[in-house]
């Protein structure tokens, strides 16, 4: 069993931890564990996401790549005092490389959870960490709450600086004409006024100089482990943020739209996608082209990572049928929920009664999200409904306001009382066809639902998460960004046509969902293919096994 102080001298020579002083290392020690592993142990699986790091205190272990054409080959062979696994320590980033203990092995492990506790007490030594530069860009890139577990974003940029100075020329022309007529003033009465007018220009030169900075560092474009997204953002006024699954991605180009661009190394990234408008781009970055290498890797990534995930499946089928290990235990049936107790006839009357008063509340004042049985289902803002109706509203109250201001327009109260009575049924025909109007996440399918009242006629357009290109959502204008109120747009491919969830609250928790939902529906995709293939190419060796019996009993084989 190995010493704490054994542990922090093996800590100390791993150059992550270098230039830690002597107590940060010895409160890390406290948290590494000693793990014995046999030969041919697989320690984690290419894909897997990372969750720890390792030091190798005695024996071999080996890193094997499985390529995006599916070809296995082993990368490199780490020894005595060697380590692996920082990249998992600090951004919980999914493996790229299978590792396996090539010989019996003695490893010293750190996990995520536990580094991460320590790292929250010990802020300053973070900071002394020496990282690897491609693991630091990761580490120190925002991170966002909408992103998925073991989402880890790998490049992020901005425009080049050269696109805000370019904005900045006006509101500095202001703030200085602001400054000088301030100078300018005096302390007679004109003076005065132009000491007032030149601070409120100054000032407002001011804030749009904050404003210009202020929306060029909103504006970013950003490459995960399993996405590409794009953010444009105007504060209080507008905001479109796209994205593309890595996979969904077809092509990407580059361009550079005049000598001064290309002087200054910066263009335009566009990605193309299937969808019929399939398209999404950022302009004015600095070196395009790393951008678009870094897209293709990552890209490429993901489908070696899909392809040693099959490998697995594989692996772990024939060591099954060969009675190397053994077949993972049934899930165990949900035991029948007990039987509630019978209740009285006068409460049961109450809740009855109770539960009408909450669906008539129910439908007057409908919920923007709902969710059962799995299915979520979205509603127009209140903003939509307000649109229609505004205007039907203030006729109608001004009828009544007529009608008790002015007593002698009692001749015409049958037919203005007949007038207001119609024109209460068409808002409340507004309403329920407002109310008609939904957006579902249903299973496999994303529905656009409307329907007219009164038997009205209904139409129900539907399609496969499977054909999801982007998720786009847009905020138009400052009453909506205020509400929280825009567009979700989600391109398809193929012939189906792309959905428009108009008028949702909170756009952005919208799309989160869809993504979660396509995320979650691929990855369930891609276990049903790895279990297809898993049983297929069991099946063929069993029957190949079998064959070969056969082949060696007839007489004259050997």
């Amino acid at each position: 069993m190995i010493s704490r102080d054994e542990v922090r001298n093996v800590l100390a020579r791993v150059d992550l931890f270098r230039d830690l002083d002597e107590r940060d290392l010895r409160a890390l020690a406290t948290y590494a564990q000693e793990e014995p592993h046999a030969a041919g142990d697989v320690i984690w699986e290419q894909g897997d996401l990372g969750t720890t790091f390792y030091v190798v205190l005695a024996g071999k272990v080996g890193a094997k790549v499985v390529d995006e054409a599916g070809v296995e080959r082993l990368d490199r062979v780490l020894g005595e005092g060697e380590w692996f696994g920082e990249t998992s320590l600090l951004t919980g980033e999914t493996h790229e490389a299978t590792m396996e203990a090539l010989t019996d092995c003695v490893l010293l492990s750190l996990r995520k959870e536990d580094f991460d506790a320590w790292a929250e007490k010990h802020k300053g030594a973070v900071r002394r960490l020496r990282m690897r530069p491609d693991v630091r860009r990761k580490y120190e890139a925002p991170h966002f709450r909408w992103l998925e577990p073991g989402e880890v974003p790998v490049l992020f940029c901005r425009r080049h600086p050269v696109h805000m100075l370019l904005h900045l020329p006006l509101p500095l022309a202001v703030f200085a004409v602001g400054c000088l007529v301030a100078l300018a003033g005096g302390e007679d009465g004109l003076g005065r006024a132009l000491l007032g007018l030149g601070l409120a220009t100054a000032f407002a030169g001011a804030l749009a100089v904050l404003w210009t900075v202020l929306d060029w560092r909103n504006d970013f474009f950003m490459v995960t482990n399993r996405r590409v997204v794009q953010m444009e953002k105007v504060l209080w006024i507008s905001e479109v943020r796209a994205e593309a699954g890595l996979e969904q991605i077809q092509d990407v180009r580059t361009s550079a739209k005049n000598a001064f661009q290309r002087m200054l190394g910066v263009g335009t990234v566009r990605l193309e996608t299937a969808g019929a408008t399939g398209q999404i781009q950022f302009d004015f970055v600095a070196n395009p082209e790393a951008i678009k290498e870094e897209i293709f890797k990552q890209r490429s990534r993901a489908l070696a990572r899909r392809r040693a995930a099959m490998r697995g499946e594989i692996r772990r089928e024939l060591r099954r049928r060969l009675g190397l290990e053994e077949a993972p235990p049934e899930e165990e049936g949900v035991p029948p929920a007990p039987a509630e107790p019978e209740k009285e006839e006068a409460p049961r009357k109450r809740r009855l009664s109770w539960a009408a008063v909450r669906r008539l509340v129910r439908y007057f004042v409908p919920r923007f999200r709902e969710e059962a049985d799995g299915v979520v289902t979205w509603r127009k803002h209140w903003l939509i409904l307000l649109r229609k109706t505004i205007l039907q509203v203030l006729v109608m109250v001004a009828l009544l306001v007529l009608g008790r201001a002015f007593p002698w327009m009692g001749a015409l109260s049958a037919f203005m009382a007949v007038a207001w009575l119609g024109m209460l049924f068409a808002l409340w025909y507004m309403y329920a066809d407002w109310r008609n109007d939904v957006y579902q996440v249903a299973g496999t399918r994303i529905v656009d639902m409307t329907q007219r009242p009164l038997w009205g006629r209904k139409i129900r357009k539907e399609g496969e998460l499977a054909n999801i290109q982007n998720v786009t959502y847009r905020i138009k204008g400052p009453i909506q960004a205020f509400l929280n109120v825009g567009d979700v747009i989600i391109e398809t491919a193929g012939r189906t046509e792309n959905f428009q969830f108009v008028g949702v609250y909170n756009p952005r928790e919208v799309a989160n969902e869809i993504w979660r939902r396509l995320a979650r529906f691929r990855r369930e995709q891609e276990h049903k293919e790895r279990m297809g293939e898993r049983q297929t190419l069991g099946d063929w060796f069993e029957e190949y096994a079998r064959l070969t019996g056969e082949a060696r009993q007839k007489p004259g084989k050997g």
